[in-house]
């Protein structure tokens, strides 16, 4: 199940990239892959990046902003509509045709999100960059700063 819901794939400095079944990692940080049946050894300088994509908190997310979208646009459509004639058989104000479109848009819009957030899935980035050195004269000295990029 856990192989449906996310997948892992890393692209290496040469431009190569493969998606991963199993990845485990040594101390050292470099990555045993099996790819396709065969394992190999990947270390921290070759990667360049590694992507993981979790189609259930896609789902998830997906069922989030579809919602709020849907009952947002529902709620702005009930209100435009503006009251119903108080002489009418089934007379609403503005406000309540917004609420009732704001709850059907809004569950419009879960559903469409979710099934949208599944099949896309939420996609992170993990980008490995050297660390970054630097000297900057100053007034009777000189500043050195270093950075790393996590």
């Amino acid at each position: 199940m856990d192989e449906l819901m996310q997948t892992e794939s890393v692209v290496l400095t040469s431009g190569q990239a493969f998606s991963v079944d199993d990845p485990d990692a040594y101390p050292d940080g470099a990555l045993i892959v099996s790819n396709a049946g065969r394992d190999s050894v990947i270390t921290p300088d070759q990667i360049l990046e590694v992507r993981t994509v979790n189609r259930l908190r896609g789902f998830f997310e997906g069922l989030g902003l579809g919602a709020l979208t849907g009952t947002v646009a529902g709620a702005l459509v009930g209100l435009s509509d503006g009251d119903d004639d108080p002489n009418s058989f089934l007379a609403l104000r503005a406000e309540e045709k917004a609420m009732i479109a704001g709850i059907v848009f809004g569950m419009g819009g879960a559903i469409a999100g979710a099934l949208i957030g599944l099949a896309r899935g939420s996609t992170d980035v993990y980008t490995y960059d050297s660390p970054t050195i630097g000297l900057a004269p100053t007034d009777g000295g000189a500043q050195l700063s270093v950075g790393v990029r996590f």
